[in-house]
């Protein structure tokens, strides 16, 4: 078990946490969510013990070890990945090694040595030892695990500095994997994984057996992944017991509960206050005056916990476009292949040939497949900005084009603020629209008159991204545009999509975004076949497996299988002819029977008498007393009125007494003395417990009269 207790950390005058506790259990999968910048990250490296917080304890069980994969790039060692995930296995590795110096040294020494017998033993432990760590399948283990995360037998084997940085986060993540810590802590994992690569590391974290805690803005993932989701907001943390859609759910059901709570208690301070205005001079009232004065400074104030979640962006009207948007007629695209040593030319990299694709006004296109089979190629062949070698690319008159890439940053003009770059955007945007946008895009407050050249590399696409979707298109061209947002960022963005009216194409590895705005699916496979899907995500995972070929980590949903089953079922000829007459049949007899008892019942109730209520009278409601008259209505009104004040009275003397018990048990317990006695230290402890809770039971009593 690892647990954090009572943590407190601040940078500068910034708190972050106070009075933080936070315990994981062994076995646990939980996911840890927040908007950014509350101190997800920071929690994480507390926990790990990366940063010592400023009060409060860590405290780890002997048997926990702990394995990170962070956000940024971190140093790998090894000439290849494949050496560098094997570092993993450090003690199988270290075995080997010392074996091989021992047998060197063995073959040197001649027969009957005296250290022979001591040499052979360490060599027979060192073997042991090999095998306890897995050593024999440590080589074909890491080829398993890399090949999982994306990569190709010659990425495995090749130098590790050939690869890019995201291809190294995979080598990263598959030797903490290897490694096979007791607490697994992700962030962010699935930044750099596509599709087919995210389902296997679902697949993989599903045999996991020990305490998985993952920090990611990938809805999918996190389902697939946890059973229980911490949120961190003002320091605090609060559970929720299911993955991240009963916790999107239950988040919103508790913060109507905080409003009606909140909004009850402020009608009850009002009414407090307005009784202490009252009677502050009445001296006959002075003692529930002072009572009442009591309870409003005691009275815990209720807040709703979270940020509101406020912003809603449309995407401005697209201007109508002819009913083809874009094709391509028999595609050819290549690069020029490095040269090795020792080659004599470079073969050129088929991406694409003899692509045919046709876009048609109003669909919206997710490009799905594994990374490197061409799916950011096709968007910029699309867009105009690659060069093919044979074929056509025919783009609408009327198509206006806008693409965002990860280099679309590149054209920020730096001298500008974050606004005014937003409004050279959009010259005719007014300021509210704007701000609406750029805090969708987590511009908030003041960041809005932040230079664009300050701007992190991450906040620069948040910002061409924004820029983008002020502008009027008909033609939306969208690389991985979530890379940078957190959950609400891609709440904004997902809802202004779905109500597009324009054309679009999608690269993204967010399935939830895929499933939610899809309305067709082009898979970009290896060696560049591309063959589309009607429908979203969900629709082509289900047409794969009907093909046999399951994506990893492929689950079908029950909902749609029985929906499926259903309508086979329907269209069988003769039955659902069969079907429907048995229905009518039993609806029909069901219908004359209900006829029949409704006739009876109808002829068995008598008739009700009408009654004409006469004017200035109240017409008697069943279960309620009818007034009869003023003067008895007064003195039941009085008398009820001396009743609650007695009741009143009898609680506010239970308090004053046992305030006062309080008070003496507290001067007892104040005296080091009573800790020399062990019994009468316990049972002055119970008391104090016994005067508390009765206590806060009263003052409660007090508060809902």
């Amino acid at each position: 078990m690892l647990s954090l207790n009572h943590i407190s950390v601040a940078f500068g005058a910034r708190a972050l946490f106070t009075d933080l506790n936070w315990i994981l259990g062994d076995g646990e999968r939980v996911a840890l969510v927040g908007p950014n910048g509350a101190g997800k990250t920071t929690l994480f490296r507390v926990a790990l013990g990366e940063i010592d917080p400023d009060d409060g304890t860590v405290t780890r069980a002997r048997h926990v070890r702990s394995g990170y994969l962070p956000q940024e790039e971190i140093p790998l060692a090894g000439e290849t990945a494949l050496e560098s995930a094997l570092g993993a296995f450090e003690v199988a590795m270290d075995a080997e090694r010392e074996q091989a110096e021992l047998r060197d040294e063995l073959s040197l020494l001649p027969e009957g040595h005296p250290d022979l017998p001591a040499l052979l033993k360490r060599l027979g432990d060192l073997q042991h030892l090999f095998e306890g760590a897995d050593g024999y399948r440590m080589s074909s283990e890491a080829e398993r695990v890399l090949g999982g995360l994306g990569l190709s037998a010659e990425q495995i084997h090749g130098p590790l500095s050939a690869l890019s940085g995201g291809w190294r986060m995979r080598v990263a993540l598959a030797r903490l994997l290897l490694a096979r810590p007791t607490h697994l802590f992700l962030d962010e994992p699935t930044n750099h994984l596509d599709i087919p690569s995210l389902a296997w590391l679902e697949e993989y974290l599903d045999e996991f057996s020990g305490t998985l805690v993952v920090i990611s803005h990938d809805r999918t993932f996190l389902d697939r992944t946890v059973q229980k989701v911490y949120e961190i907001h003002g320091g605090a943390l609060a559970d929720y017991a299911g993955d991240y859609s009963f916790y999107a759910v239950e988040r919103e059901r508790r913060r109507e509960a905080q409003r009606a709570e909140q909004a009850n208690q402020a009608r009850r301070v009002a009414e407090l206050e307005r009784f202490i205005e009252r009677f502050r001079a009445k001296n006959s009232k002075a003692r529930q005056v002072k009572s009442k004065e009591k309870l409003l400074s005691r009275m815990e104030r209720v807040e709703v916990r979270g940020h509101e979640r406020t912003i809603r962006f449309t995407l401005a009207p697209a201007p109508r476009s002819g009913r083809l948007v874009a094709e391509l007629k028999g595609v050819d695209k290549s690069y020029p292949r490095e040269k090795r040593e020792g080659e004599a030319g470079a073969e050129a990299t088929h991406v694409f040939a003899g692509l045919d694709l046709r876009v048609e006004r109003g669909e919206k296109l997710a490009l799905v497949g594994p990374n490197g089979a061409g799916k950011s190629t096709l968007l910029r062949i699309l867009a105009g900005e690659e060069r093919i070698q044979a074929g056509d690319r025919r783009l609408d008159e009327r198509a206006c084009v806008a693409v965002f890439s990860q280099h679309t940053s590149e054209g920020l003009t730096l001298d500008h603020t974050v606004l005014e770059e937003a409004a050279a955007a959009a010259p005719q945007a007014a300021e509210p629209r704007l701000r609406t946008l750029l805090g969708a895009f987590l511009f908030r407050g003041d960041d809005v008159f932040k230079p664009v050249r300050v701007l992190s590399g991450g906040e620069k696409a948040r910002l061409a991204i924004a820029k983008i979707l002020l502008e009027p298109i008909n033609f939306l061209l969208l690389d991985e545009p979530t890379n940078h947002l957190d959950m609400d960022g891609k709440d904004v963005l997902l809802d202004a999509l779905r109500r597009y009216d324009g054309t679009l194409v999608l690269v993204t590895h967010d399935r939830h975004l895929i499933d939610a705005v899809a309305t067709r699916v082009v898979e970009v496979g290896e060696g560049g076949k591309v063959r589309s899907f009607p429908g979203n995500f969900t629709d082509y995972a289900e047409r794969r497996a009907g093909e046999g070929r399951p994506l990893p980590g492929y689950r079908e949903d029950p909902a749609r299988a029985l929906a499926a089953r259903e309508a086979v079922r329907a269209a069988t000829p003769g039955r659902r002819e069969t079907e429907l007459s048995a229905k009518s049949a039993g609806t029909s007899k069901r219908s004359a029977t209900a006829r029949h008892s409704n006739t009876a019942k109808r002829s068995a109730t008598p008739p009700k008498r009408s009654v004409t209520p006469v004017k200035g009278s109240v017409t008697p409601v069943k279960g309620s007393v009818t007034p009869r008259g003023n003067g008895k209505d007064k003195a039941e009104s009085r008398r009820a009125e001396r009743i609650r004040a007695a009741e009143e009275r009898r609680v506010l003397d239970r308090v004053e007494a046992l305030e006062a018990e309080q008070a003496g048990i507290e001067s007892q317990l104040a005296s080091p003395e009573v800790y020399t006695d062990g019994q009468r230290s316990r049972d002055l402890m119970r008391d104090y417990e016994r005067v508390r809770a009765e206590l806060a039971a009263l003052w409660d009593k007090i508060g809902r009269e």
